[in-house]
């Protein structure tokens, strides 16, 4: 079995699909399995999957982002699953090796992530948690970019909720990291560059409604008050200094 596939979800979106394809196909390991999901593109992209013979690639209609996504982890032969978009891209040519390297040494490993460049912010360096707890996690998620996930993981729960149009990376973090225990490890390097303008970033009210949704699942009601009395005075005391 191949121990990663890297997947790329587009749709209409060739000069960034190009870039994408451009960083994962240049990686220094030989050893991992790429497949592009395209729902239909009409701008020349399958056209352009057409002439590579390396990629796998499915292009069919699809009910949104998560759809997609989840075709192509049902798709995956890889062990391990990496989700970069369209846009999105590996900034180290070793990135692959890196994460293959990490798994041999740590075999038990459910997820490994890396810290990201945000592009749209002027190339900001995201250090990601190195420790999932409950208090960082309600602050935020971690960037599924640089997620390297085991296939039977997204099995066992099904893979992403589909009443989610936006927010479903952050739903399935937290039920596996707070509901199913899952074995992480995070790696203090940046490997990928995330775009930054995709859905979540021109739907902000929808991004605040689901994450809204999310937190009463998986948090208790004390949390959700501590937790944004503690993140209300965090961006007061910022305010200030």
């Amino acid at each position: 079995m191949t121990l990663i596939s890297v997947i790329t979800v587009c749709r209409n979106a060739l000069p960034d699909l190009i870039m994408t394809v451009d960083s994962v196909t240049s990686q220094t390991s030989n050893s991992f399995e790429y497949v592009i999901i395209d729902g239909v593109s009409e701008d020349g992209t399958q056209k352009y999957l057409a002439m590579q013979a390396n990629i796998f690639s499915i292009i069919e209609e699809d009910a949104g982002i998560y759809d997609a996504m989840n075709k192509g982890i049902k798709t995956a032969s890889g062990q391990y699953i990496c989700f970069l978009n369209a846009g999105d891209r590996f900034i180290d040519k070793d990135a692959i090796m890196k994460i293959e390297n990490c798994i041999k040494h740590n075999k038990t490993l459910d997820l490994i992530y890396s810290d990201v460049v945000y592009e749209k912010l002027g190339n900001l360096i995201v250090q990601q948690h190195q420790k999932l707890s409950r208090i960082r996690l309600y602050g935020s998620g971690i960037c599924h970019q640089a997620w390297f996930l085991r296939k039977d993981i997204y099995k066992s729960v099904g893979g992403f909720d589909l009443k989610y149009s936006i927010m479903g990376d952050y739903d399935i973090l937290l039920k596996l990291v707070l509901e199913k225990k899952i074995n992480y490890k995070h790696i203090n390097e940046e490997l990928v560059c995330y775009k930054g303008d995709g859905m979540s970033l021109k739907h902000l009210d929808i991004r605040k409604s689901e994450t809204i949704r999310i937190k009463r699942i998986y948090f208790k009601r004390y949390e959700l008050i501590l937790y944004e009395l503690i993140a209300r005075i965090f961006k007061w005391y910022k305010g200030t200094n």
